[in-house]
């Protein structure tokens, strides 16, 4: 097993915002629960193999609980209480239940405390869509306390956990991966992701899980004397070990004290994307980094909204490959908000950060998450104010009508179909897009060589004109 540290020399190259955040068409806010007495704390999402969002979240207090529901007819259903007070589930605003999805299977990792006071892991499954779950199943076996969960599926439908093995002290710190191989009835031996690094885990900061076929990563946050960065550990064996260790950033955050913050990612076409915090640069931001996993090169890490006297957290993310989607909470007008920025080309540049929660209602708005599929993105959200939690979508408007020609008389151009050269009528800014809505070319010029792109449709705009041409 050998042990790989790219020790980057980093200098953070804050990319241009380009202004899109006008081009996303946001639904109307739809109430998942308004119930206080059910709780509001932490929602996360998913979609089922009917894009139907399934949504939990938590009740903290005396009786905690998790809470169910799935989006049905422009309604959510009655809310479903998943856990009972003998699991009393840990449920916080930075660390909680953890949901994965493939099709219609459906896993949630919790971490639960008995009545001894051992924490340890369990898991929820159902295998309907988020309709109904299974009773709570133990994950480990350890004698000392199991924290902070997160789940994934493997590529026959089994769920993958990551978790941390910890002393009574959180002096002693091992990240834990283990998986099963009868749908969560019974799980493997657990395996280190930790265990090439000369250092502990951040004591506590969670993990996030992903798998592409043999291919897993637990991206985590490594603890090396007060310096906090962000690792991914690679396995290329399905589990069986990890021999990548791999710096995601190397802005080396020196604090003296564990900051609760953990990674979010998602695997896409061979590359990890991944968001996170961090206070590197005196501010508390979300970077983000995409890793080829083929060859372990860091192609790309970048600020997502460079912003100053703020405290951004919690983000989450979601996409498919070069359309990522980032969520976050932050405090720039002196009150939490969900923020929202995304990318068509691969986190190479953001477009402007946009506000989602309901501005126009004096709120404290936190803990979003996100899920993505089909050119829509899904957010939830926690309106603590009022203990609602709201669901809404948002679309790309230039990307809604790309498989249809829009045909106008102030965009004219020849030859089409095209070789080598476009003869735009006009000279000036033109940009063209293929089928999933990811710039490809730009310029500025009455002539466009396409020779670089491949066969197939594509759409170029200027100004406000837009037509289809064919590639050949």
């Amino acid at each position: 097993m050998s042990y790989t540290k790219f020790k980057i020399v980093f200098c953070l190259l804050f990319f241009a915002q380009q202004s899109w955040s006008q081009e996303l068409q946001w639904s109307d806010p739809i109430i998942v629960n308004d119930d206080y007495l059910l709780g509001d704390v932490r929602p996360r999402i998913v979609l089922n193999s009917s894009s139907n969002p399934i949504v939990i979240w938590g009740k903290q207090g005396t009786s905690k609980s998790i809470h169910v529901s799935i989006l049905s007819g422009g309604s959510f259903s009655t809310p479903v209480q998943l856990v009972d007070a003998e699991i009393n589930p840990y449920i916080g605003s930075l660390i909680g239940p953890e949901m994965a999805v493939d099709n219609d299977v459906v896993y949630i990792s919790l971490e639960g405390e008995n009545a001894n006071g051992e924490e340890h892991i369990y898991l929820l499954a159902s295998f309907d869509g988020g309709n109904t779950f299974s009773d709570t199943i133990r994950v480990e076996d350890v004698a000392n306390n199991a924290v902070l969960p997160n789940v994934a599926i493997s590529a026959i439908g089994n769920p993958v956990v990551s978790f941390m093995h910890v002393n009574s002290s959180w002096s002693n710190t091992n990240q834990m991966m283990t998986q099963s191989f009868d749908a969560g009835n019974s799980f493997e031996e657990e395996v280190s992701a930790s265990g090439m690094s000369n250092n502990q885990p951040c004591e506590c900061c969670f993990s996030k899980v992903v798998v592409d076929g043999d291919t897993y990563v637990v991206v985590l946050r490594d603890n090396d004397n007060n310096v906090r960065n962000m690792y991914a550990s690679i396995s290329y064996d399905a589990g069986q070990t990890f021999s990548e260790y791999i710096l995601l950033d190397g802005v080396d955050w020196n604090l003296n004290a564990c900051p609760d913050a953990g990674p979010d990612a998602y695997i896409s076409d061979g590359y990890l994307y991944a968001v996170w915090r961090s206070g590197s640069t005196g501010e508390n931001l979300i970077h983000s980094a995409k890793l080829n996993l083929s060859n372990q090169v860091l192609e790309v890490s970048s600020i997502v909204d460079n912003m100053s006297s703020v405290l951004q957290k919690m983000p989450d993310i979601a996409g498919n490959k070069d359309t990522v989607a980032v969520v976050w909470t932050d405090n720039r007008d002196n009150i939490n908000d969900c923020f929202l920025s995304f990318s068509t080309d691969g986190m190479e540049t953001w477009s402007q950060s946009v506000a989602f929660s309901d501005t126009l209602v004096m709120a404290n708005f936190n803990e979003p998450d996100v899920a993505f599929e089909n050119g829509v993105i899904h957010t939830v959200y926690r309106n603590i104010s009022t203990h609602q939690v709201l669901y809404r979508t948002a679309t790309f408007g230039d990307f809604s009508s790309l498989n249809k020609e829009v045909v106008s008389s102030d965009l004219q151009f020849y030859p089409n179909p095209v070789n080598e050269q476009l003869f735009l009528k006009e000279k000036g800014e033109y940009t063209i897009y293929n089928t999933e809505g990811k710039k490809v070319l730009s310029g500025h010029s009455s002539e466009v060589d396409v020779q670089s792109l491949s066969n197939g449709s594509y759409l170029i705009k200027m100004k406000n004109s837009t037509r289809q041409f064919i590639k050949e």
